[in-house]
């Protein structure tokens, strides 16, 4: 198996450059579902909280869609979102596969239904500070020195990303949660068949990986660090840094045999409370295999690491 190292903010901006998406007017805050089981004067400070928020921000988002023209957001303050159609592919990586893990495999057929939209970028600071003002996320992440702002959001555990999702299902009255590792493979390969959405290579000016030499390391000359999301192109689904710049939460617990199961619309992997989580995607201090659409590296569900973050799932078929 392929193992990735184990080991909050300036403005309220969401980085106007980085998010072409539909604004929404109209804040829904009009009702609490299930995820969050508040009293009624927490409700009313969330209400109030995401409202002035909401104002501060609704200038932000870009309505010349461009090439993003299905691009969206629930309400103001909600991140970036893309719908994804649903389609089929094979799972997981062929035997010839360079850099390929045991766990990797067999390769089997995976269908995913149309109804999905996932997070353009992976949820950055700004994303998070938003719901730490409200009172929502009571985690105040540091950032390893590199900044914030627009940069992907670290030092968050598995169950921390719990308080952000119930939060944004709160307010935008739709389901938000984690992407199964299913999905999330879908998401990266975007119909594609090789190791990365680029081909067979994932090239510097690609996405954010390790690209220090064993001497630079050693020197100590440059720093590998997280970058602002959405500065390398992105997949043809429209998804941002899906290899690279930090690995990404799922909601599966890590079976290194759970593909030899896998078929059709797999769920999540389920087991004990503290089974170790899967991460996907690679980060900006692993080489360019660890950013492989089929890698698996799992981690403590309470490690907080600056390597890794997360991207949220909006689901339609689910009403909070």
């Amino acid at each position: 198996m392929n193992e990735a190292a184990k080991q909050s903010l300036s403005s309220h901006s969401l980085h106007k450059n980085h998010c072409k998406c539909k604004k929404d007017n109209q804040l829904k805050t009009t009702r609490l579902p299930t995820p969050i089981q508040a009293s009624t004067s927490r409700r009313l400070v969330l209400v109030f909280w995401t409202t002035l928020l909401g104002l501060a921000l609704s200038t932000t988002c870009v309505q010349a869609m461009d090439d993003d023209s299905h691009a969206f957001r629930d309400c103001a303050q909600c991140p970036c979102m893309v719908p994804v159609p649903g389609g089929e592919y094979s799972m997981g990586s062929p035997d010839y596969e360079d850099g390929r893990g045991l766990d990797e495999g067999p390769v089997h057929h995976v269908k995913i239904p149309d109804g999905l939209s996932v997070s353009r970028f992976e949820i950055t600071f700004d994303d998070w500070k938003i719901c730490q003002d409200a009172g929502a996320c009571a985690l105040d992440p540091v950032d390893a020195g590199w900044g914030r702002g627009s940069r992907p959001v670290i030092y968050v555990g598995w169950y921390d990303t719990a308080q952000y999702l119930s939060w944004l299902t709160e307010i935008s009255e739709h389901f938000y949660r984690l992407p199964t590792e299913a999905e999330w493979e879908y998401f990266a390969r975007a119909g594609t068949t090789g190791p990365y959405h680029t081909g067979a290579e994932l090239l510097a000016t690609d996405a954010n990986w390790e690209i220090r030499t064993t001497a630079d390391r050693i020197a100590n000359t440059t720093v590998a660090k997280t970058v602002p999301v959405g500065e390398y192109a992105p997949n043809s689904f429209g998804l941002h840094d899906i290899h690279g710049n930090v690995s990404e939460w799922v909601q599966d617990c890590y079976d290194k045999s759970a593909y030899a199961e896998f078929s059709g619309y797999p769920e999540a992997r389920n087991g004990d409370q503290n089974c170790r989580r899967v991460a996907k995607g690679g980060t900006s201090h692993y080489s360019a295999t660890y950013a492989r659409s089929a890698n698996r590296s799992d981690f403590d569900p309470h490690l907080r690491s600056f390597d890794v973050g997360f991207r949220v799932v909006r689901d339609a078929s689910v009403r909070p």
